[in-house]
């Protein structure tokens, strides 16, 4: 059983509403979307968090094999905030 305190404040982040928090216990990355900011957030437990911006609202976030992140919603599909191509 966790109590309250072992928990810990473990990221400065500021997003407006985290969705789909999940952990990759491969790399120890936990990453969220921020929808509202179209941003997807990856957090380190060793000290790095970085963003991701797509500049537009992702319906889901995943990380590919190799680490990467791959999102997509209303403006196509991305792969680490690039878009990825139709053909």
């Amino acid at each position: 059983m966790v109590s309250a305190s072992d928990i810990r404040h473990a990221s400065g982040v500021n997003s407006i509403l985290g969705e789909g928090v999940r952990y990759d216990k491969s790399s120890d990355t936990v990453f969220w979307l921020d929808i509202p900011t179209s941003r997807v957030w990856r957090f380190l437990p060793d000290g790095g968090e970085a963003e991701l911006f797509l500049g537009h609202n992702a319906a889901f976030a995943c990380l590919t094999e190799n680490g990467s992140i791959l999102a997509g919603g209303e403006g196509g599909f991305f792969l680490d905030g690039a878009p990825m191509s139709q053909d």
